[in-house]
């Protein structure tokens, strides 16, 4: 503060929320990979959902980006 007279409060809820989704992706994938090694199959039900998933990720990702881009 002395030095640059800057003081940031960053909020990293954003961030959390981007870590939930990671780990919601990774058991996702873990599941299937299960399921696949059983029975070797992949349901689409399972491929749609990693692709949600997968977009809600980048989602916030991008939204997370943007916000610090602006500091």
């Amino acid at each position: 503060m002395v030095l640059c007279g800057y003081i940031l409060n960053v909020d990293f809820s954003d961030l959390r929320k981007v870590i939930v989704l990671l780990g919601n992706a990774a058991n996702n994938i873990n599941q299937i990979a299960k399921r696949v090694n059983i029975s070797n199959n992949i349901y689409k039900d399972d491929i749609q959902e990693l692709q949600a998933n997968y977009n809600e990720l980048l989602e916030t990702s991008k939204t997370i980006l943007d916000r610090l881009l602006k500091i």
